[in-house]
């Protein structure tokens, strides 16, 4: 039978008969919705190869590929033939050499997938890890058996375990953009978790933490003792500035609000101490936008300290192989022991930093310029540190100007 468009609506009112069901899209040339007698549904598409014959090729289970899905893929195929292919043809030479990776193998470490994200998509390279670690019962799953029913059962585990709706549905979302990628790639015909529906977030969104000015005083003091300690243990001159990276590192982050990405990957050439700005490059940057951030006396007279002890060229904090240094987490857990303050991760510098000058009556707009946020909502969420602030300002209507202001008659305000 044939209808205009195959749709949710009308393959749910089919039901299994003596003989297989067929059904044929008016507005999707070639696709074929089949359904037998057992119940079991499935999409195919037709086409004529070059030799006129008619063939057909399944594009997978009507329970695990949608109509939207299947027509995507149904009008791809039929690209492939205009193109003097036979995608027919194709599938059994790919039976014959079975090889449709595993979600390890198509993840792996220094593979196709991470040189290509770590050229183009470098942030995304982070997501290939959660997805690894997080699907870690997946990963010797071919890619087009990782089902919706799969990652369903695993979302319930880790909802009973307490992981929050919101990392649940970031972690899907990342398996569901490799299995995307694979598609793209000819790896696979479709995509499995193209129709999975992401569960409803529900929780608050939290607060970002930031240290509080006795905390930030007890840091630094840490550092200072430890720089006295590391100086002897690493045979330092006792009047060089800093014994190693680790607190021009932190005062950099606490001074400028940048990522640890960014003071990582930044070099002697992106500062300009005249005129007491840092260049954060747009290769870098998360936004993929170079910004330009202002120094204060402290950032810049410790770099003017690190730059005569290290020499000043290449990266600003490297190591002596000359790579940039990308992690101190052991040595910053250490400072925040030392210095009995919660532990949180470096990244805390930069709310701490935003956190602060919202404090100090900076506006929203110049904050989201100096943090590099692609959108102003996202540096909205330090506004809640402004509260005494925003007491303030709303205290302002009781002062006399303000009540000679208001407006006078009968009726007062409207």
């Amino acid at each position: 039978m044939k209808v205009k468009r195959l749709t949710r609506r009308v393959i749910d009112g089919l039901q299994p008969g003596d003989r297989p069901i067929e059904v044929y899209a008016e507005v999707t040339p070639g696709l074929i919705y089949r359904l037998e007698p057992s119940g079991k549904a499935s999409w195919y598409v037709w086409f004529r190869n070059e030799s006129g014959k008619q063939k057909r090729v399944r594009i997978g289970s009507a329970t695990e590929v949608g109509p939207e899905q299947a027509a995507d893929a149904a009008a791809r195929l039929r690209a492939q033939v205009r193109e003097g292919r036979d995608p027919g043809a194709e599938k059994q030479a790919k039976r014959k050499t079975p090889e449709i990776p595993t979600l390890r193998a198509f993840t792996e470490p220094g593979g196709e997938l991470d040189r290509h994200l770590e050229q183009r998509h470098r942030k995304n390279t982070k997501a290939v890890h959660r997805v690894r670690v997080a699907f870690d019962s997946l990963l010797d799953i071919p890619l087009p058996q990782i089902t919706v029913a799969r990652v369903t059962s695993w979302e319930s585990r880790k909802a009973a375990s307490g992981m929050a709706q919101s990392s649940l549905n970031v972690t899907i979302a990342c398996l569901r953009g490799i299995l995307r990628r694979a598609v793209e790639w000819g790896i696979i015909e479709v995509n499995p978790l193209a129709t999975y529906k992401m569960g409803r977030v529900t929780e608050q969104k939290r607060q970002p933490r930031a240290f509080t000015a006795d905390e930030m005083d007890r840091i630094f003091q840490a550092l200072e003792a430890r720089d006295v300690r590391m100086k002897t243990r690493l045979g330092v001159d006792p009047a060089a500035r800093y014994a190693d990276h680790v607190m021009p590192m932190v005062t950099v982050l606490a001074s400028t609000g940048c990522r640890v990405g960014e003071i990582s990957a930044l070099r002697w050439s992106d500062l300009d101490m005249n005129s007491g700005t840092l260049t954060v490059r747009a290769e870098v940057a998360k936004s993929r936008r170079a910004r330009v951030v202002p120094l204060n006396r402290a950032a810049l007279e410790c770099l003017r300290a690190w730059r005569d002890q290290t020499g000043g060229i290449g990266f600003v904090f490297h190591r002596e192989d000359g790579s940039p240094i990308k992690r101190s987490w052991k040595a910053w857990g250490n400072v925040l022991r030392a210095a009995h303050v919660p532990h949180a991760g470096i990244h805390t510098l930069r709310h701490t930093f935003a956190s602060r000058l919202i404090q100090c009556g900076v506006d929203v707009e110049t904050l989201r310029s100096l943090l590099g946020h692609s959108a102003i909502a996202t540096t909205a969420i330090y506004l809640h540190a402004n509260d005494t602030a925003r007491s303030r300002a709303v205290a302002l209507l009781d002062t006399p100007s303000a009540s000679q202001s208001r407006p006078q008659g009968e009726h007062g305000s409207r």
